[in-house]
C-alpha cells in the first residue's frame, strides 16, 4: 500500500480453474495416453502457481484481499496483484476507532487505476484517506478487488499460455528426477519476461 505499513495478502474466492486445459497441454506434450493426466494437471496447477507468483499476476480471475494496519501516510494503495478485472470489484473498508465497527470507504471518495501495473487507488479529488481507523486492532483497513484476465481459459493472453505450457513441458520431460535446475529457471525467466508486456 504505497508508503503504508505491514499488509497481508490472501485469496478471498480462488480461481475456478486451470488457464490451460488438460488437453491442450497434452498437445504441446504429444502425449496420446490418459495414464499420466493426473500427473499433468497437477503440473499445471503448478506451473500456474509459479507463472503467477513470479509475474505478480493472476490469470483466472480470483478475489483477493489485502489486509493492512493502517491506509497511507501518503501516496496511493497499491494492489499487489493485476490486472484489475475491474473497478467495480473494489470493496474498501476499516475498523472505526470511534465505533470500533466495519465502515465502508465510498466507492465515491477514491479513483481507482486499473491501468498501471500494479493498479493503484488513489483519494479522489479533495479527498482523503479515512483518518477514524482503530489502531489497536490487527491490520484494521480491508481491501478486496477482483484480480485476472477472465473467467475462461479463452480470455488468457496467449504469452501467459504458453509460459505454463513451457513450464509444464519441462517438468514432464524432468519428471522422473524432479529437477528444476539453473537451465530451466533462465529459459522460465526469458519467458514470462515477454509475457510482462502482453
Amino acid at each position: 500500500m504505497g508508503r503504508s505499513p505491514h499488509y497481508a495478502l490472501t485469496t478471498v474466492t480462488a480461481s475456478t480453474t486451470d488457464p490451460v486445459t488438460l488437453a491442450s497441454a497434452k498437445r504441446h506434450l504429444s502425449v496420446s495416453s490418459t495414464g499420466d493426466d493426473a500427473l499433468i494437471t497437477d503440473m499445471i496447477t503448478w506451473a500456474t502457481a509459479k507463472f503467477e507468483a513470479d509475474i505478480g499476476r493472476k490469470l483466472i480471475n480470483a478475489t483477493m484481499a489485502i489486509y493492512a494496519d493502517a491506509f497511507p501516510a501518503d501516496g496511493p494503495i497499491v494492489l499487489p496483484r493485476s490486472p484489475l478485472a475491474n473497478t467495480s470489484g473494489v470493496t474498501i473498508t476499516y475498523v472505526n476507532s470511534s465505533a470500533g465497527t466495519t465502515s465502508t470507504w465510498s466507492s465515491s471518495l477514491y479513483d481507482v487505476d486499473k491501468h498501471s501495473e500494479p493498479p493503484r487507488i488513489y483519494p479522489a479529488y479533495n479527498q482523503s484517506y479515512p483518518s477514524n481507523v482503530r489502531s489497536t486492532v490487527l491490520h484494521p483497513v480491508k481491501v478486496q478487488f477482483v484480480a485476472g484476465y477472465g473467467t475462461t481459459q479463452s480470455a488468457m493472453p496467449k504469452l501467459a499460455v504458453q509460459a505454463v505450457h513451457t513450464a509444464v513441458a519441462e517438468q514432464y520431460r524432468h519428471r522422473e528426477v524432479g529437477a528444476w535446475d539453473e537451465t530451466a529457471e533462465t529459459g522460465w525467466q526469458n519467458v514470462i519476461g515477454l509475457s510482462r508486456w502482453e
